[in-house]
C-alpha cells in the first residue's frame, strides 16, 4: 500500500505530507556505516573479482553462500578465513535483503568486498536506495514486481509515523524496535492520517545511538590501528621470511652451482673416457685390419715362400740322402768285394753245379714220393725248369731292388756302382738263357 503513495523523486504521500526516503534513514534503520565512495557500475566480470577466483566460483546465489559460510565456519583458523565469513554474511544480506533483483548476486557488489578494510568507504546506503527507487518507478503500475529492499519501506513508515508503538527502545539498529508483523495498513489509513502523526523531517540519531556509533567508530579505529600494527608486524615477518627465503634460495643456488660443476666434471670425465674408448676401438680395428691384410697376402707368395723353404729342406735332405747313399754304397761295395773275393776261390760253375745237385737230389726225393711214378728224366727236366725259374725270380728281384734304389734318388744313381750281387745275377740270367737255347736245340 505504501508503494501506491509514491510521488516521484524518492517521495511518498503520507496523509497530506510528502516524506522523502533518505540515505540517512537507511543507515539508521539497518545500522549501515557508509562512506562517500560510490559503488560504480552495474556490471562486472567474474575474472575481476579476487574472491570469485580464489574460491573458484562461477555464480553466487543464496544456497551457495550458505554452503560457503558452513565450510568457512568449520575451518576458520586464519585471519583470511574469518574475513571470508564476514564477507559471506554481507553477501547473504545483499541477496536476501538489500539487492533482491535476481536469484544471484551481481559481481559488482562482491568486487567491492574484496578488500575488507575498504568496505566501509563505499556508499552502500545510496546503492540500496537507488536500486529500490528505480524498481518502483519501473513497476509503479504493478507493485508486486518491485525488486530491491522493499521491506525497508515498512520500517521507514514506522519511523516517520505514530501508527504503532515500538516494542522496545534504546536498541541499535532501529529495525529491531519494530514488530512489523502487527502492522496492517489500509489505503484509507495512509491517506487520511493526521499531520501530527507524520514526521516528514530527516531522522536524527539519539544520544544512545551516538554513543554506540562513537564506540563502534573508536573500536573500528582501534581495530584499524591494531590491524595496521599487525600489518606492520606481518610485513616485518614477511620481510624476514623473504630474507630467509632469499638466503635459502642463495644457498640452494650455490648448492645447484656446486652440483652443476660436479656434473660438468663428471661429464668431462665421461667424455674423456669415451674418447679414450673410441681411440682404443679405432686402434683395435686398425690392428685387426692389418692382421686381415697380412692374412690376405697372396697365396702365391706364401707358396713361393713355402716352396723356397721346402726346396731348402729338400736340398738338405737330398744332400744328406746322397751322403748316406754314397756311404751305404761304399759299405755295400766293400762287402761285395769281400764276397767276390770269397767267390773267386770257388768258380761260378761249381756253385751252380752244387745248387743244381742239391735241387736234383731234392727233386729225386720228391719224385720217389710221387704217386704217379714219373720217370727220373722227367723229374730232372722239371727240376731244371724249377731251378731256372728260381734263378729267374732271384734275378728279377735283384733287378727290381736296383731299379727301386735308382728311382728313390736319381742323382745318387750316378754315384752308386753296380753291386757284385747284381752282376752275378745278370751273368746267371745270361747263362740260363743260353742253357734254355741249348736245350731247345
Amino acid at each position: 500500500m505504501i508503494l501506491k503513495q509514491y510521488r516521484g523523486n524518492g517521495q511518498f504521500l503520507i496523509g497530506s505530507k510528502l516524506v522523502e526516503l533518505r540515505v540517512s534513514d537507511i543507515q539508521l534503520i539497518f545500522g549501515i556505516i557508509s562512506g562517500k565512495e560510490k559503488i560504480s557500475g552495474l556490471y562486472c566480470s567474474r575474472n575481476k573479482v579476487k574472491f570469485a577466483r580464489r574460491k573458484n566460483l562461477q555464480r553466487l546465489d543464496q544456497q551457495g553462500i550458505k554452503s560457503l559460510i558452513t565450510e568457512q565456519l568449520l575451518k576458520s583458523n586464519t585471519k583470511r578465513d574469518i574475513e571470508d565469513v564476514a564477507r559471506l554474511l554481507c553477501m547473504f544480506l545483499c541477496t536476501t535483503l538489500f539487492f533482491t533483483s535476481s536469484a544471484t548476486l551481481s559481481w559488482v557488489y562482491v568486487k567491492h568486498m574484496d578488500d575488507w578494510n575498504k568496505m566501509k568507504n563505499y556508499d552502500w546506503g545510496t546503492s540500496i536506495k537507488d536500486m529500490l527507487i528505480r524498481s518502483i518507478e519501473k513497476n509503479i503500475s504493478d507493485p508486486w514486481k518491485v525488486q530491491g529492499c522493499a521491506i525497508l519501506l515498512l520500517y521507514w513508515f514506522c519511523e516517520h509515523t505514530q501508527i504503532m508503538q515500538p516494542k522496545t527502545e534504546l536498541v541499535v539498529p532501529r529495525f529491531l524496535k519494530w514488530d512489523i508483523s502487527r502492522l496492517h495498513l489500509q489505503d484509507y489509513q495512509i491517506g487520511n492520517m493526521a499531520d501530527e502523526q507524520v514526521n516528514e523531517d530527516e531522522l536524527t540519531t539519539t544520544s544512545e545511538e551516538d554513543l554506540i556509533y562513537k564506540m563502534q567508530i573508536e573500536q573500528e579505529e582501534g581495530e584499524e590501528e591494531q590491524e595496521e600494527g599487525e600489518d606492520e608486524d606481518e610485513e616485518e615477518e614477511e620481510e624476514e621470511k623473504e630474507e630467509e627465503e632469499e638466503e635459502e634460495e642463495e644457498e640452494e643456488e650455490e648448492e645447484e652451482e656446486i652440483i652443476d660443476q660436479q656434473n660438468e666434471i663428471e661429464q668431462e670425465v665421461i667424455h674423456i673416457e669415451e674418447e679414450e674408448y673410441e681411440e682404443e676401438q679405432v686402434r683395435e680395428e686398425k690392428e685387426m685390419q692389418e692382421e686381415k691384410e697380412q692374412d690376405a697376402t697372396p697365396l702365391k707368395h706364401v707358396l713361393e715362400e713355402g716352396n723356397a723353404r721346402g726346396n731348402e729342406q729338400e736340398e738338405d735332405l737330398v744332400e744328406e740322402g746322397e751322403q748316406e747313399v754314397i756311404h751305404n754304397g761304399q759299405e755295400e761295395e766293400k762287402e761285395e768285394k769281400e764276397k767276390e773275393g770269397q767267390r773267386d776261390a770257388t768258380p761260378l760253375e761249381e756253385v751252380v753245379e752244387e745248387e743244381r745237385g742239391d735241387s736234383i737230389e731234392k727233386i729225386v726225393e720228391e719224385g720217389d714220393s710221387a704217386e704217379e711214378g714219373d720217370s727220373i728224366e722227367k723229374v730232372l727236366e722239371e727240376g731244371e725248369s724249377d731251378d731256372d725259374t728260381e734263378m729267374n725270380d732271384m734275378f728279377h728281384t735283384a733287378e727290381a731292388v736296383h731299379e727301386q734304389f735308382q728311382s728313390t734318388n736319381q742323382s745318387a744313381s750316378t754315384f752308386v756302382p753296380e753291386t757284385q750281387f747284381s752282376k752275378q745275377a745278370r751273368d746267371h740270367q745270361t747263362a740260363v738263357e743260353d742253357d734254355s737255347e741249348f736245350g731247345e736245340s
